[in-house]
């Protein structure tokens, strides 16, 4: 081979790097045989400037796809979780704590970004140079916001002992700007590749998207400096991540159903004997959800107004603390509703269905009683505060894992950082809150029991019960 012909396809070949690794096995001899005949057709023997920069924009950009979107999305969670936990447990890292704040409003944000536009760009809704440009974009403005996060952290401790500002705290208001400025880009590339597809002329989309990502910025950097909410975007990110992957999954082992014949038998199923009438399937769970509205309302009841009733020899906090606990205690029994009610709809039953609602029940349970027994200076520290948020991670990644699919790597992953994020985020203290939000989930139960339950009603056909 001529000497001129190993360096161009030595040359080109290195260019080809630039894409993943699948996509050089499926079409990289195809676009180097391209791109060779083109050199040899101009008479060029290396990539000129617009081949570099459209082979590295693109392979870059295709390399933000679902699998790695999902490894930064887990990745970030891996990095706010811990972070979160030894700053709420006492345990700031260095620095007063600045290292974990580039870590909760830098690292961990940029991240996610970069999953959040790898999911964007897996779904179809930009090309591979947009998405790099976009991801580019965010980073860089993750980048501002952590030394706006910063800034204003050394400022605000500066006024607090008195001092001066320090120049990097003066450097606040530019940090803003800056991060306003990237996250609004960054948005509207993304938002304006959406609304093209609608058919709108590029100088109204683009304008429309400007708009709404200068709207939009602001909210998601508040979104990601607040630690606790950051998590749950993260989380969010992942249920989502793990959805796609479970798609993916599906559509590479899709296989043709074999067809049915059309004289082959018609298969009746037969209800179970008990399944009389949805008055009889629906009684029992109602009942016990109404019951579980009725303890809660009054522990709620009790909670706010119980010093004042008669014979009442307790101050409002201790009136609060008996109320909401006696709120919290009517869990199990709303949990059990809620699972013969989902059991009915048959979709998934036993331990992948009743194993959450228990876990959950527990949780709760424990949190109430910790809240119960100890005194108000100690139950923010209490072992049993700690159990209870870990407990109801647990059994939301739970009821998150049974239903996702996925791989099972991936969901084991995504369930642990919840319930790490649960147990630093203070989960126990939200499950203080359900005191006055159980009464009107067990209302909601009672109400749209028959919804819950599949909205399947019994009737008679062609001699046996079968359900509509």
């Amino acid at each position: 081979m001529p000497k001129r012909s190993v360096d161009s396809e030595r040359a080109y070949r290195r260019l080809l790097g630039w894409y993943p690794r699948e996509w050089r096995r499926l079409h990289g001899e195809v676009w180097l045989g391209s791109a060779l005949d083109e050199a040899d057709r101009l008479g060029r023997t290396r990539p000129n400037g617009k081949e570099r920069l459209a082979a590295v924009s693109h392979g870059l950009g295709m390399r933000l796809n679902g699998g790695s979107a999902l490894r930064c999305i887990m990745l970030a969670l891996a990095v706010a979780v811990p972070t979160l936990a030894l700053t709420i447990w006492g345990a700031p890292l260095g620095g007063g704590g600045s290292v974990a704040v580039l870590l909760s409003s830098g690292v961990a944000p940029a991240l996610a970004s970069l999953g959040a536009v790898g999911l964007w760009r897996e779904h179809g809704h930009c090309p591979p140079p947009r998405a790099l440009a976009i991801a580019g974009l965010a980073v860089v403005g993750c980048a501002m916001l952590s030394c706006a996060v910063l800034a204003w952290s050394i400022g605000f401790d500066a006024a607090d002992d008195g001092l001066p500002q320090p120049p990097f705290a003066d450097g606040l208001l530019w940090f803003v700007a800056a991060a306003w400025a990237l996250g609004a880009a960054a948005l509207a590339l993304g938002i304006s590749g959406l609304i093209r597809r609608g058919g709108m002329r590029p100088a109204a989309a683009g304008a429309i998207a400007l708009l709404a990502g200068t709207l939009l910025a602001p909210v998601l950097g508040a979104t990601i400096a607040v630690p606790g909410s950051s998590i749950g975007a993260y989380v969010g990110l992942g249920v989502v991540g793990v959805m796609l992957e479970r798609r993916s999954v599906r559509a590479a082992n899709a296989v043709e159903r074999p067809s049915v014949p059309e004289d082959a038998p018609l298969h009746v199923p037969q209800a179970r004997p008990f399944e009389t009438s949805s008055a009889v399937l629906l009684r029992t769970p109602r009942a016990l959800a109404l019951f579980a509205a009725l303890l809660g309302l009054g522990g709620a009841s009790f909670a706010l107004t119980g010093s004042q009733w008669p014979g009442a020899a307790m101050d409002g906090t201790e009136a609060m603390r008996r109320g909401m606990a006696l709120s919290l205690l009517t869990a199990p029994i709303l949990m059990a509703a809620l699972g013969l009610l989902l059991d009915r709809r048959g979709t998934v039953r036993g331990m992948r269905l009743w194993g959450p609602l228990m876990l959950f029940a527990l949780a709760v349970t424990v949190v109430a009683a910790d809240y119960l027994l100890r005194s108000a200076e100690d139950s923010a520290d209490a072992l049993g505060v700690v159990l209870g948020a870990v407990l109801a991670g647990a059994a939301v990644a739970w009821w998150v894992d049974v239903r996702l699919g996925g791989t099972p790597r991936s969901r084991l992953l995504l369930g642990a950082l919840i319930t790490l994020g649960a147990a630093a985020a203070g989960g126990a203290l939200i499950l203080l809150l359900l005191a006055f939000a159980l009464p009107l989930l067990a209302v909601a139960v009672a109400i749209w029991a028959p919804r819950l339950a599949g909205g399947r009603t019994p009737i008679a056909l062609a001699g046996g019960l079968v359900d509509a």
